[in-house]
């Protein structure tokens, strides 16, 4: 139910909370992102007086390494044996329904029969 002001109830979309307004506040007031201050750290960059040993170097490329290279996920393989021309038509009957299936499964997960 809308409020007598026109207005939806609830936060208005795409507004910040308190903390996350002051988390970006104390970000920017730093100069450096996480991101960019763990890479800082692996190039060992001198911060406020500290060099960061090879263990430390060595941490913050491992912390940092998502944000740059992503894991890559694993892709299941659909390699058919021989041309689609020497298949009979039974097989290529089986190949457009497995094909479909996985279509289907991907628009609408959990309601392939």
């Amino acid at each position: 139910m809308t409020k007598p002001t026109g207005r939806a109830p609830g936060r208005p979309k795409g507004a910040i909370n308190r903390a996350s307004k002051e988390q970006r506040e104390r970000a920017a007031a730093s100069g450096m992102l996480p991101h960019e201050f763990l890479l800082s750290v692996t190039r060992g960059e001198a911060i406020g007086g500290y060099v960061p040993s090879f263990a430390e170097r060595l941490e913050a490329a491992k912390a940092a390494a998502p944000f740059y290279a992503p894991k890559l996920s694993a892709v299941e393989s659909t390699f058919v044996s021989k041309p689609i021309e020497q298949m009979t038509d039974d097989e290529l009957t089986a190949l457009i329904e497995m094909h479909a299936a996985e279509d289907l499964a991907r628009i609408r997960p959990g309601k392939l029969q």
